[in-house]
């Protein structure tokens, strides 16, 4: 691919992200590289509802107070949701690790843990209903009666990065909660 113009000058990171497309050279520096790729996520980044941060907030509450939770500890706490926040953001967000089914088993691990600690849906059961109870643990609307489902790879390509963002919000109420308990171990 040739630029020629107003493309002059331009690395191959500015003039591939413009164009919608990943490619990587050795002449952009690292602080650029990272201001170009997350302006492009920030496009695709998604945001939970006001339920699903309430649900975020409870779900901390009921792994803090399992017997999982306190085996477990503060740190073993913040590292389990970190892992797990972190693959959800790879899934969602990087292009080399796309893949629907390893996202729609991610999602269903993910409903299997946090329904039943929230008192919904454990995600167990036909795929169409695992990505409801998913729906409902991180508060996005139920669809309408008679409302056509879409392709289960496309909800899960919707819900993966709410699973992130349900995770970071999660994280952070452990934060709060262990500045509040004056542990500034975090």
């Amino acid at each position: 691919m040739v630029h020629t113009g107003a493309d002059a000058g331009r690395t191959a990171v500015e003039l591939t992200a413009a164009e919608g497309v990943f490619a990587f050279s050795p002449m952009a520096g690292p602080a650029r590289l990272l201001l170009v790729l997350l302006a492009a996520l920030h496009g695709a980044h998604s945001f939970l509802s006001e339920e699903g941060e309430v649900n975020a907030a409870k779900f901390y509450d009921a792994v803090a107070k399992s017997k999982a939770g306190q085996a477990l500890g503060a740190a073993g706490i913040f590292d389990d949701l970190k892992a797990q926040e972190d693959s959800f953001y790879r899934l969602a967000n990087d292009p080399m690790q796309y893949d629907p089914k390893k996202q729609i088993e991610a999602i269903r691990a993910f409903t299997r843990k946090a329904g039943p600690l929230l008192g919904l849906e454990d995600g167990h059961g036909p795929l169409h209903e695992m990505l409801h109870a998913a729906r409902a643990v991180l508060g996005m609307a139920a669809r309408a009666e008679g409302e056509e489902q879409p392709h289960p790879w496309v909800e899960a390509k919707k819900i993966t990065p709410l699973c992130a963002e349900f995770l970071t919000r999660t994280i952070k109420a452990h934060k709060r909660r262990m500045k509040r308990a004056g542990k500034e171990e975090l």
